[in-house]
């Protein structure tokens, strides 16, 4: 029941186990915004929902990222 945004940040070695642990944590219809190697030309910033977030990154390589929760 956050009013803020909640911005989790961790290793790039754990963007798969984060989306999967969000996943079972969340509602699947939870907004959330996925950013990965921010600032680099493979940057993709995706709008979805925790619910779709696996599927989409399913074969991104392993990388730099930032998920925010949004209120």
């Amino acid at each position: 029941k956050e009013t803020a945004p909640v911005i989790l940040l961790e290793t790039p070695y754990r963007m798969k186990p984060l989306a999967k642990d969000l996943e079972m944590i969340l509602k699947s219809n939870k907004r959330i915004i996925f950013a990965y190697k921010l600032t680099q030309p493979e940057e993709l910033i995706i709008k979805t929902t925790v619910g779709e977030l696996v599927s989409k990154i399913k074969d991104l390589p392993k990388g730099e990222f930032v998920i925010i929760v949004l209120p």
